[in-house]
């Protein structure tokens, strides 16, 4: 049926309901476009960027651990038992956040680097209960730069995540503003 045959009203409806739908899907491609970027930004922050807080929290912790052994190891004898409370609260504190750090690394390197680090702090604490200055030294080292390595891991993954978000919005943008500037065009021209 051709077009002239209705009122202006059946056209008017017509061209309403039209751009009806054109906005709707409109708005479910922006809606989608969105969504999938909130998820990437929301794992992007639970996992590495959480990971990397909860890293250098640990390593913070391990570094409190290291001074107040140096404390401990200068101290009167009267104090030591104070300070051996701290390193046992430090340490505490220390397995809560690497455990936090473990359950938010998500990657097969941070898994990796994480299972080096258990045992690593481990011997440092044993070593430090007997009294192996040596042996703790050596340990601090490599359990300084295993933390490095670890941040490391979690921050090129983060950006990784980022990179990735960029890309999807980067790939929906040209449907999103085709399908804007044909609704533009569309609402410009004459419904007839």
């Amino acid at each position: 049926m051709p077009l002239a045959k209705h009122t202006i009203g059946a056209k008017i409806f017509g061209a309403f309901a039209a751009m009806s739908v054109v906005i709707g899907l409109t708005g479910l491609v922006g809606y989608g476009i969105l969504s999938a970027a909130g998820d990437i930004a929301v794992t992007t922050f639970d996992g590495p960027l959480m990971a990397i807080n909860y890293a250098r929290a640990a390593q913070t912790d391990f570094t409190e651990m290291q001074l107040a052994e140096l404390r401990f190891e200068h101290a009167a004898p009267k104090d030591k038992k104070a300070i051996a409370a701290d390193i046992a609260d430090i340490a505490t504190t220390f397995d809560a956040d690497f455990d936090v750090a473990a359950q938010r690394s998500q990657a097969a390197d941070e898994q990796k680097m994480i299972a080096q680090i258990r045992p690593l702090v481990k011997r440092w604490r044993e070593a430090r209960a007997r009294g192996d200055t040596a042996e703790l030294e050596r340990l601090d080292r490599q359990i300084d730069e295993k933390f490095d390595l670890l941040i490391e891991f979690h921050t090129d993954h983060s950006f990784i995540g980022r990179r990735q978000t960029a890309d999807n919005v980067d790939h929906y943008m040209p449907a999103l503003r085709s399908l804007s500037l044909r609704c533009c065009w569309r609402a410009a021209s004459p419904c007839c």
